[in-house]
């Protein structure tokens, strides 16, 4: 069939849906279209799926994995909560498996070892992320620290520190970015479909990023404007200065090493998005846990609850997928140029060959630390942040406010849940692993001085 008649067909197609009546036959003409497209794209990748795979020498060492179906490979078999589907799938084809997400290829890694393989031996090699297309158009071109390729102006973006204070402007709009980044995107599995966005999923990243940019080109002007009507700090304030400052200086100086707005904005907005809501739920599963073991001692013990929340609930389960920027033998198997890797530290950190008794909330355990638990990646049994070139650059600012805000909650007031209410431990998959059901506690004054909550 003559490519330029199938696009025209499709492009009829996606018209037709956009300029139907906003009624309950939407759903059902943007179905006929998605499968309609689906069957157009299949005659025309048939013959280049074929000769792809007549390269029997490099296929034929691919690690084991569930057979696909044509075209969606195994999209359609994903289950919800895709890092149990994961754990499951590794106790039948072992601790590395692929997968293929229409015509992408992935790799999941669920051993401490191979991760260390992976992310220490070859770092180099799996050292960049592949965003999204939401999270392209919401990253200003993917220029901020998270999707940015390995180089020089990811390495200056890693100097600029880890500390911010934009204000809360952006809170409500963080879950629906958190959120649309989670969303399975056909135009991601699909990129032959990527200009008609059936899902709407770009249209909305674009909306989403027109707002945060009002936010941030306000907030930045207002922080000139004050920078303006001040003297220069002097050498001695320099320790004073916040992350938003020395942003702002790198923006100014002069010199390659500097900082272009929309690197500015892109670091400000990882900061915010990508620091606000894994501390909140790390925060939630933790008095969760508290709750639910009542006996456990707060004094000096916040820093170890932290650690063993992260463990046994990690904000982050799969991480952010890992790509292959050039082929690579990872144990016995290759890994093609362009696969996308996911480490799924939820099993990781449950593996009883590295755990004793891995699915209890004991954060004593941590007490006995000669194994260095750390949050820097260097054991390979616990990595809540990563590890390697592209392991989480706020990890001090996570560690330093998760632990202050438990601390202060437990120091100022006595924790119960409602009367006649059980404690729901379930887990809802996403970019960031949240309860399922939110948690509701009441709080009561624990201090006698009220002046102290004022």
């Amino acid at each position: 069939m003559n490519f330029i008649l199938v696009n025209k067909f499709i492009r009829f197609l996606c018209d037709s849906c956009a300029n139907s009546k906003a009624d309950g036959k939407d759903f059902i003409i943007q179905a006929m279209v998605l499968i309609s497209v689906l069957i157009i794209t299949f005659a025309i990748t048939t013959s280049v799926l074929l000769s792809k795979t007549s390269t029997m020498g490099e296929l034929s060492s691919l690690p084991p994995g569930p057979r696909g179906l044509p075209l969606v490979g195994n999209l359609p078999f994903l289950k919800p909560d895709l890092h149990k589907y994961f754990s499951h799938l590794s106790h039948i084809y072992g601790p590395i498996f692929k997968l293929h997400l229409g015509n992408k290829l992935c790799v999941v890694v669920s051993s401490s070892s191979l991760a260390k393989e992976i992310l220490k031996d070859h770092d180099a090699t799996f050292a960049n992320h592949s965003p999204p297309i939401a999270a392209f158009h919401t990253s200003y071109g993917g220029n901020d620290i998270l999707w940015s390729p390995l180089g020089p102006d990811w390495r200056m973006m890693r100097k600029g520190g880890d500390k911010t204070r934009i204000g809360a402007e952006f809170r409500k709009v963080v879950g629906e970015l958190i959120a649309l980044f989670g969303k399975t995107n056909v135009s991601d599995m699909f990129p032959i479909l990527a200009r008609f966005d059936l899902q709407g999923i770009e249209r909305k990243a674009k909306e989403l990023f027109l707002w945060t940019d009002r936010i941030l080109d306000s907030v930045i002007n207002e922080r000139l404007k004050m920078e303006a009507s001040q003297e220069k700090l002097s050498k001695d304030d320099s320790q004073n200065k916040d992350f938003f400052q020395i942003l702002l200086e790198l923006k100014q100086q002069d010199g390659e090493a500097t900082l272009s707005m929309e690197q500015l904005k892109a670091l400000l907005q990882d900061a915010v998005t990508a620091g606000t809501e894994t501390t909140s739920v790390t925060l939630e599963w933790a008095f969760a846990e508290i709750m639910r073991n009542p006996n456990i001692m707060r004094k000096e013990q916040e820093e170890l609850v932290v650690k063993e929340t992260l463990r046994l609930h990690p904000a982050a389960p799969l991480l952010v997928p890992h790509y292959a920027s050039q082929s690579c033998t990872i144990s016995q198997f290759t890994i093609p140029r362009g696969t996308s890797v996911f480490f799924n530290i939820w099993k990781i950190h449950r593996d009883p060959e590295g755990w004793e008794d891995p699915l209890e909330f004991f954060p004593e355990r941590f007490l006995r630390d000669n194994n260095g638990y750390d949050y820097k990646g260097n054991n390979f049994n616990y990595l809540p942040f990563g590890s390697g070139r592209r392991i989480c650059v706020g990890i001090s600012l996570a560690e330093r406010m998760s632990t202050y805000m438990l601390a202060s909650l437990l120091h100022s007031f006595e924790w119960r849940l409602p009367e006649n209410v059980e404690l729901d431990l379930s887990e809802e998959f996403g970019v960031v692993l949240k309860k399922r059901t939110p948690l509701v506690i009441i709080p009561t004054q624990r201090l006698s001085n009220v002046e102290l909550y004022i």
